[in-house]
């Protein structure tokens, strides 16, 4: 079975970017909120609605909070960020995901590079 790659990203401002493969990214703003880690687990959760279920993804972050909290490697100590964690896993159990996660650094991002790219007005779907 072929893994899909997506990546994935989110900014302090509420809006979340998320593009499969070679797929036009699609933009999304959650104006509730109220922090950039909030943002980083609402693009993850953009990203696993997206998701066939019984696929096989990969998803690219560049928060090292919410892969390792997800892979396992660090405790969800905050309240706000323990809903979002339980949204995901949630979502990928209810629906029988197959989802690697793995931190890449954020000029790796392509959902980085679109989402700074719409955030200072530039166009373009190709990072």
């Amino acid at each position: 079975m072929e893994m899909k790659k997506i990546w994935a990203d989110g900014s302090g401002t509420g809006w979340t970017a998320v593009t499969i493969d070679d797929e036009p990214v699609k933009f999304n703003h959650h104006p509730d909120l109220k922090s950039h880690n909030e943002a980083e687990y609402m693009a993850l959760i953009d990203a696993l609605q997206l998701i066939h279920d019984y696929e096989t993804y990969t998803v690219y972050m560049d928060s090292q909070l919410v892969v390792r909290q997800m892979n396992g490697g660090y405790a969800v100590r905050a309240d706000n960020l323990r809903v979002l964690y339980d949204k995901a896993w949630k979502i990928i159990n209810e629906r029988g995901l197959c989802v690697l996660l793995d931190w890449i650094p954020r000029e790796k991002n392509r959902a980085g590079v679109l989402l700074e790219r719409m955030k200072d007005g530039r166009k373009g779907n190709s990072a």
